[in-house]
């Protein structure tokens, strides 16, 4: 048997993130940019990877916060 890599026709953009602390949840993020192509993909990986980064440089941000700085 041959594999023979596919190029993919399109690209999925779900994202759900959750962020727990203590056992409890502390937040969710959802998004979706499914059917927006590549460059929508790779914004919600910007957007995803920069409020990470914001929630845990400062645990107590509120979420108002974190979309001022987004």
């Amino acid at each position: 048997m041959t594999l023979a890599a596919q190029p993919a026709r399109g690209v999925s953009g779900d994202l759900y993130d959750f962020y727990v602390e203590g056992g409890r949840l502390r937040g969710l993020v959802v998004g979706d940019v499914s059917g927006h192509g590549i460059s929508a993909g790779l914004v919600m990986l910007m957007v995803q990877s920069i409020a990470a980064a914001l929630i845990r440089r400062d645990r107590k941000i509120s979420p108002s916060e974190v979309l001022v700085w987004l």
